[in-house]
């Protein structure tokens, strides 16, 4: 393995020195200019050809110092950076395998970690009373460094955290269920209303029962005012048709008239404390009006 650390590199600095190349450097500058200010035509075609067949073999001179230069002063370079970068790869190829089977290791580890916090986790969450699934593995928890006294405080402080909220939540839960009785909204049409507790505050919700709650009797009111304003008109046809055997009959019209039929509602009733006798006699009292009803012991 040292052998590989330590490479004994001998380099000597190369100094390259061109004493006339600033010279040469301006003066091509200043022949440029010239041939860029003369015009090729058909009568300078010919001289054209010339300079341009000139200046591409002086470009071709220098092109050609410069890369024997940088040859000479590279010298044998590339040959040991090729085989310096076939080590690298090579040593490269080998430290990922080796990270690649350790990472299967360190995961599996991990895994074997959250697995023991989860279930020290149920245990710890069992005392408070709170749902395991609900606490949060903070990935600190996962590492091998991790100190488990502090893992357990932190985890005890979340369930503590979860069981207040919880019981807050229960407290809730019976107020909006409190409220509902007293406003006269039925068992089923409570959840909407607690579900609405991950979103909106207590004095809200019960704020929009209320509101509900009124809108509902208001458009109750005004169906019950339609519905009494048909029976009122079928009474008052009724009245005004002419009996023509067992059948009553509009003059006007000649259309037979149906009776006016009383208004009906579904209701829902809550008693308590009824005897048994009591409630017999309700029963009876029902089906000799003839009210369909269903009764449930709570």
């Amino acid at each position: 393995m040292n052998e590989i650390e330590v490479l004994d590199v001998k380099v000597t600095p190369a100094q390259v020195v061109v004493p006339n190349l600033d010279d040469v450097v301006s003066h091509v500058d200043e022949m440029l200019v010239s041939y860029e200010a003369t015009p090729v035509n058909a009568k300078t075609q010919k001289e054209a050809k010339a300079v341009r067949a000139d200046l591409n073999k002086a470009i071709k001179r220098i092109s050609d110092v410069r890369k024997d230069t940088k040859k000479k002063v590279i010298g044998n370079w590339d040959e040991i950076e090729t085989k310096m970068m076939q080590v690298e790869k090579k040593g490269k190829a080998v430290s990922d395998n080796i990270g690649a089977q350790l990472k299967v290791l360190d995961d599996k580890a991990k895994a074997d970690r959250e697995e023991t916090i989860k279930r020290e986790i149920a245990k710890i969450a069992s005392e408070y009373g709170v749902d395991p699934s609900q606490v949060k593995i903070d990935p600190k928890w996962l590492n091998k460094s991790a100190n488990w006294n502090d893992t357990e405080r932190a985890i005890r402080s979340e369930c503590e955290v979860l069981r207040q909220f919880a019981e807050m939540r229960e407290l809730q839960i019976k107020e909006i269920e409190n409220h509902a009785e007293k406003l006269g909204i039925r068992p089923e049409g409570v959840g909407g209303y607690i579900g609405q507790l991950g979103t909106k505050g207590l004095d809200d919700i019960k704020a929009n029962m209320s509101r509900d709650v009124q809108l509902a009797k208001a458009r109750f009111a005004a169906k019950k005012a339609e519905e009494e304003a048909a029976y009122q008109q079928a009474l008052e046809r009724e009245k005004q048709a002419t009996k023509v055997g067992s059948k009553l009959v509009d003059e006007s019209t000649g259309e037979v008239v149906m009776p006016a039929e009383e208004i009906r509602h579904d209701y829902q009733y809550t008693f308590k404390g009824l005897t048994e006798k009591q409630k017999n006699y309700m029963e009876y009292t029902f089906n000799q009006w003839n009210v369909s009803f269903s009764v449930q012991e709570f």
